[in-house]
């Protein structure tokens, strides 16, 4: 007679709920391996993270872009580039290490608004809410594009779940732990502080409304915390540039050092790049793409949102309530600034918002799940449709996860001979050597030499005195030009002239081209939409 081994797992969810996260962890990194470090600002992020690593210090001005003249203070919140070259100190400078940290710190955001959801409200609820968090596209994009912005996600989003715990269990633990998490998104991202207004809305509702229960020492101890563990960061900014944030709009000094300009254009570009595609604002871009942009299909997060509110308003508390309205009027706040922007810093910016939004599209899903489980026992196919809610849920995620990773892939695919022509100068220009490009972050990290980005005196003159002039003072001592960045029209920062480069080839004593890849210039600029490099050495 033989006995059956039967293995029950009496609570499967947390471990779909891990499996699919890993899974989303694994092909995320995946992606990553397979590209390269040059989108965006990926390079400026990887380059000050090394730096960090190899000086053991904090810049006061970055150190890698720019010139003496013209040069950014380092006055950003600056836990993202500390944590990415404590990395680089342990394990080495390597791609490897940005490519495997921001999706795993996607991965623990996952974690954590499964965890914490399903305190605040309860399993189902915490399952769809993580599901429809870690596929949202605006997530997945920030998961592989290496920036600042998954880690400040993390942090706020773990500061409005625990204030809401907070508030609703009366529990001094939470506030402690809410307004820890609230300082990291401070250090992390100038849109965290947005916890303030969060604490100042609360604070008065309880005065207003809640007197009889309102405890002062939760709002003390909150605020001894924050304090704490931010004031070195806004000290050290009013001591190195005389202002607390550096932030247009916000100076307390007029007389702040927070940038070196100490260089009067003669010539400028009357925009930055083509207006197109997420490089324009969201009301031109349109607000339906935008949405399918950032959150996907308006199907899952959109139509969950608008019913999680309403049965929010409906089912909570007070409190619980108030937090909910400080939460999205700080994102309000946050979108219409950012709004006249690009769509897709608008996505940046209102980027830690998003898992709480999930949160309240997962409510609603959680809810209609409950409510047709409660009839199976009337009707069986019940069971079948409470099924389908999570099939639809699953469908939506699928799709928005799987769309945006296949998407980013050319996203993140940059011209192989970009770095054919950084290693020619890695092995041929001094460490001490300043490119002109227009892709300076990505010269930086990539070509591990300093670089600033286009100068309208000098792609703009046609004087050759003063084009050199302006050269050697700002001490550039290369061009490095992109072919596929060439273009006839003089007005964009983001593109070369090709009169700027008819004028070094028409001044090889001045300008000597050390090295060339892709096809010959003169087909390029006959042709146009051409590959490969040009490096110009500057002889004064």
């Amino acid at each position: 007679m033989t006995k059956e081994m039967t293995i029950e797992i009496k609570k499967p969810l947390p471990i779909i709920v891990l499996t699919i996260l890993t899974a989303v962890f694994v092909l995320e990194v995946m992606l990553g391996l397979r590209t390269t470090i040059s989108f965006g600002d990926e390079g400026f992020h990887t380059r000050l993270a090394q730096w960090i690593a190899e000086e053991r210090e904090i810049p006061e001005y970055v150190p890698f872009v720019g010139s003496d003249l013209e040069r950014g203070g380092f006055h950003r919140p600056p836990l993202w580039n500390i944590l990415e070259g404590s990395f680089f100190f342990i394990f080495g400078v390597s791609d490897v290490v940005p490519k495997v940290l921001t999706p795993f710190v996607a991965l623990v955001l996952g974690i954590s608004t499964f965890v914490l959801a399903r305190k605040v409200f309860d399993e189902m609820t915490s399952f769809f809410s993580t599901i429809i968090t870690i596929t949202a596209p605006a997530i997945v994009t920030y998961s592989v594009l290496y920036y600042v912005d998954m880690l400040f996600t993390l942090y706020l989003n773990a500061f409005f779940l625990t204030l809401i715990l907070a508030v609703r269990d009366k529990n001094s633990k939470y506030w402690i732990i809410s307004s820890i998490f609230g300082s990291l998104a401070i250090l992390t991202k100038a849109p965290g502080l947005a916890v303030f207004p969060i604490f100042g809305l609360l604070f008065i509702y309880e005065i207003a409304f809640k007197r009889k229960d309102f405890k002062f020492n939760n709002y003390l101890v909150a605020g001894v915390m924050i304090f704490l563990l931010t004031a070195t960061f806004f000290i050290r900014n009013y001591a190195v540039y005389g202002d607390f944030l550096c932030r247009e709009g916000y100076s307390v000094s007029e007389n702040n050092i927070c940038n070196i300009d100490n260089f009067e254009n003669k010539y400028e570009f009357e925009k930055r790049t083509t207006e197109e595609g997420t490089e324009i604002d969201i009301f031109r871009f349109g607000l339906m793409n935008y949405i399918m942009f950032a959150y996907g299909s308006v199907w899952l997060i959109i139509f969950g949102l608008i019913a999680g509110v309403i049965m929010f308003i409906m089912g909570n508390k007070g409190e619980a309530k108030v937090i909910l309205f400080a939460v999205f009027l700080t994102l309000f706040v946050f979108i219409l600034p950012s709004s006249t922007l690009r769509a897709e810093d608008t996505s940046r910016y209102t980027l830690g918002w998003l898992p709480i939004i999930a949160v309240i599209s997962g409510l609603y899903f959680s809810e209609a799940y409950r409510f047709i489980k409660s009839h199976e026992k009337d009707m069986a196919i019940m069971k079948f449709v409470a099924l389908i809610v999570i099939l639809y849920v699953g469908f939506f995620a699928y799709k928005n996860f799987s769309e945006k990773l296949i998407g980013l892939k050319p996203v993140k695919t940059f011209s192989n001979s970009f770095f054919q022509a950084c290693n020619f100068i890695k092995q041929n220009t001094s460490e001490d050597a300043l490119l002109l490009t227009v892709w300076s972050y990505r010269t930086a990290y990539n070509c591990q030499r300093s670089a600033v980005g286009s100068v309208a005196d000098i792609e703009l003159s046609k004087d050759l005195n003063y084009t050199l002039d302006v050269a050697k003072m700002l001490k550039v001592t290369h061009i490095f030009i992109q072919k596929f960045s060439l273009s006839q029209s003089e007005d964009m920062s983001e593109k070369y002239p090709i009169s700027f480069v008819q004028f070094m080839e028409d001044n090889p004593a001045h300008f000597v081209k050390i090295y060339e890849n892709g096809p010959p210039l003169n087909q390029c600029l006959t042709q146009g939409l051409c590959d490969g490099n040009i490096v110009y050495e500057i002889k004064y």
